[in-house]
């Protein structure tokens, strides 16, 4: 448990308090704001979509302009 204790991040993105010692020299990382982290995951879910919808408008367009604007 210490091994893993000393291996594991105080903090995670910012999103932990701090250390919960519940044994000596054990130390639990505790993560305090669990609707923030799910947040902060839905935020860069919708970022990733919006930029695959972007993606693919310029895609479209692109082939649009192709299509339309072919030269004879």
């Amino acid at each position: 448990m210490k091994l893993l204790s000393e291996l594991w991040p105080a903090e995670i993105g910012g999103l932990t308090t701090g250390w919960l010692y519940d044994a000596p020299g054990a130390r639990v990382c505790v993560f305090s704001q669990p609707i923030l982290f799910s947040i902060i995951i839905i935020i860069i879910i919708i970022i990733i979509i919006i930029i695959i919808i972007i993606i693919i408008i310029i895609i479209i367009i692109i082939i649009t302009i192709i299509i339309f604007f072919k030269p004879v």
